[in-house]
């Protein structure tokens, strides 16, 4: 895949990757400062510094960014697709295991998973990062549920776990996780009401979820509390915009790894050859089995799902125009792959019997997968660009590489502003003197002489919750200009102003919360394992 995708010293410059490969060296760069775990990328949009750590998670990224320092970002990054994938794998292998009690379903569910069409294009094509990890560790999501509504009850925490490293890789993943999840709930609520102490376990996973994930959800919800942001008040798109013809999703089901005209300009969101061969399976089978009435509604959940990409689709129409936050449709195809990869793995192991005849289908989907792998990849280098993140200058053309900046103040004039105002401490009263203007890893400092008179400053930097700045080491009171800087409105005397991002204090312990919650969490986990162990001898 590595070596169809991202062959030699670089990258292919897919829609995200700039985004994401920033991330990895904001944090690398934190990493050897001593600023993690709070921080912002200093360096970012003009030095004006972007807090993407504080809307996009990074724990996941902790190793990688290790390995950067010890080596390069673009063997890291690609350490990390390689590590994911094989960790997506082994992950869908275990909860299908323990699910269905079968090596085939497991084995075939876990490569058509790993390998849908779909979680390709989010890997390269569109580099998605984010949502590309959340597909690791869906199934495990997904297990936990089905441990507290059919399963054994006393491993709900698998729930909380599955939902938190989903929560510290994509947070519109875990959004849209939930509402899967409780689709489900609702065709299993019967049978759930016969069992209240399910719903009990359910709760508590929901509580565990919290706590696990504090080391994010916390600063995030702080943050979004904080102020209005560009993707509150500038909308780019509407899910509307990214609808497509329905029989574009019919090509996308059967040959969505070959454009149609080989336009190499087109984009098209695809499901993938080895998702509309498990559908077909199904036309083939009448009996009843114990199990396909649970493989049957996530298929119809998951045709569900790819009719929300089609044109058709009200959108503008309540409750869905309340999911204007996803921003594409098409988000929803990572839950239809899931689905679409247990229905091709059940429906071939009812309909062949023998070990030979299951090889053959494996063999089958295996093939196809290479297939698609070597076509795809043969396309990415026809219409991608060579990306390297060690060269490349950051200018406005890539909107200095942080995507839309949908994070910046809705103040902010235009995401032009750190080009057109000049880099410089702006004040009120033209007899204030500074001097000695510098900024060095983030930290901002210069010399001030207010001559007897209070003064306000303006700063080239964007105003986010966790500034501090002080005149002489006293504290000095900060808020947001009415351009979406950061201002410190009220400044007399003269000496030294230092102004650095030193994070709040739900930022500090966030950290804290989530390791002791994990600790406590594996604790109980031994203890009750112990108990087990006691009661079996």
């Amino acid at each position: 895949m590595i070596y169809s995708f991202q062959p030699g010293s670089y990258l292919f410059l897919g829609h995200d990757i700039d985004f994401h490969v920033m991330r990895l060296k904001a944090l690398e760069e934190a990493l050897s400062d001593g600023r993690f775990p709070v921080y912002i990328d200093y360096e970012s949009v003009n030095g004006y510094g972007y807090p993407s750590k504080w809307f996009y998670p990074d724990i996941l990224l902790v190793p990688f960014a290790f390995l950067a320092k010890i080596t390069n970002l673009i063997f890291a990054y690609k350490s990390l697709l390689f590590i994911m994938s094989i960790l997506c794998g082994i992950l869908m292998y275990i909860s299908m295991k323990r699910m269905f009690k079968s090596f085939y379903i497991a084995a075939t569910s876990s490569l058509i998973y790993t390998f849908s069409f779909y979680r390709i294009q989010d890997l390269f094509e569109r580099s998605a990062l984010g949502e590309s990890l959340s597909f690791t560790f869906l199934p495990i999501a997904f297990l936990g549920f089905y441990e507290i509504i059919k399963g054994n009850y006393k491993r709900w925490y698998i729930l909380s776990i599955g939902m938190t490293l989903i929560i510290f890789s994509h947070v519109l993943s875990v959004f849209l996780t939930a509402i899967t999840l409780f689709l489900l709930l609702i065709f299993y609520l019967r049978s759930l009401l016969k069992e209240t102490i399910r719903i009990k376990y359910l709760f508590y996973s929901v509580i565990l979820t919290i706590v696990l994930s504090a080391y994010f959800l916390f600063p995030l919800i702080e943050q979004l509390n904080s102020n209005l942001f560009y993707y509150n008040t500038h909308p780019l798109f509407y899910l509307k915009t990214f609808t497509v013809d329905p029989i574009m999703i019919l090509w996308g089901m059967t040959a969505g790894n070959i454009y149609p005209n080989q336009d190499k300009n087109i984009f098209l969101v695809s499901m993938g050859l080895t998702m509309g061969m498990a559908l077909v399976l199904r036309l083939f089978i009448k009996s009843k089995y114990i199990k396909i009435k649970g493989v049957d509604l996530g298929v119809c959940i998951g045709l569900l799902y790819i009719l929300a990409s089609a044109k058709f689709f009200p959108w503008d129409i309540f409750p869905f125009s309340k999911l204007e936050i996803i921003r594409f449709p098409w988000r929803l195809y990572e839950f239809a792959c899931y689905f679409f990869s247990i229905a091709g793995a059940y429906y071939s192991y009812i309909l062949f019997k023998t070990f030979t005849s299951r090889c053959l289908v494996f063999s089958f989907y295996f093939i196809t997968i290479v297939f698609v792998l070597y076509n795809e990849g043969n396309t990415a280098r026809n219409k991608f660009e060579e990306y390297n993140p060690l060269t490349i200058e950051r200018n406005s053309d890539n909107v200095y590489g942080q995507g839309a900046l949908e994070y910046i103040s809705s103040k902010v004039p235009s995401i032009k502003y750190p080009e057109q105002r000049e880099k410089k401490v702006k004040n009120l009263h033209a007899s204030t003197q500074i001097s000695e203007y510098n900024i060095n890893k983030g930290i901002t400092q210069f010399e001030i002489n207010t001559l007897n008179k209070t003064d306000a400053l303006e700063l080239p930097l964007f105003y986010y919750k966790g500034y501090h700045a002080d005149l002489n080491g006293v504290n000095l009171k900060v808020s947001e200009s009415k351009n979406g800087l950061l201002e410190i409105p009220q400044i007399k005397g003269q000496g030294r102003v230092k102004i650095q991002y030193s994070g709040t204090l739900i930022q500090k312990l966030s950290p804290y919360i989530s390791v002791l919650s994990f600790v406590i969490l594996l604790i109980c986990l031994i203890q009750n394992n112990r108990k087990e162990n006691n009661e079996i001898y």
